[in-house]
């Protein structure tokens, strides 16, 4: 692409299109979510991705993307915080060198790490 960043969109966890695009550095970028893989029982969403404190699927959290250094680590980093949840999952991201997350919350909120944000439909990655 003649040294042109790609554009990566993440899609939207709760409905059809696009939620944000961003430009893919030289790294990698990674979305677990519970939209592809999950079952209903009684009107409860439960995801594939479990909680290994609990045993049950992770609750709280719709999707997880992860900018990383390699697309290995950005799979792995993004599992993994969907499993630990919001709270614990940015606090986890946050203190991670070369990692930036975007979070979104079951109920439609967005959480990012110090170094992303969101400019538009854009994430940017601001470190």
């Amino acid at each position: 692409r003649g040294g042109e960043p790609w554009t990566v969109a993440v899609k939207e966890p709760r409905r059809e299109g696009c939620l944000a695009t961003i430009a893919a550095a030289p790294g990698g970028i990674a979305t677990s979510g519970d939209y592809e893989r999950f079952w209903f029982v009684d009107g409860v969403r439960y995801s594939h991705i479990l909680d290994l404190r609990t045993g049950w699927p992770a609750r709280g959290l719709a999707s997880v993307t992860i900018i990383a250094e390699d697309g290995t680590a950005a799979d792995a980093l993004a599992t993994a915080v969907f499993a630990m949840g919001a709270e614990k999952g940015l606090e986890f991201a946050n203190g991670l060198k070369g990692v930036e997350a975007m979070l979104v919350r079951d109920d439609g909120g967005e959480l990012f790490t110090r170094g992303l944000r969101r400019n538009g439909d854009r994430l940017e990655v601001i470190r």
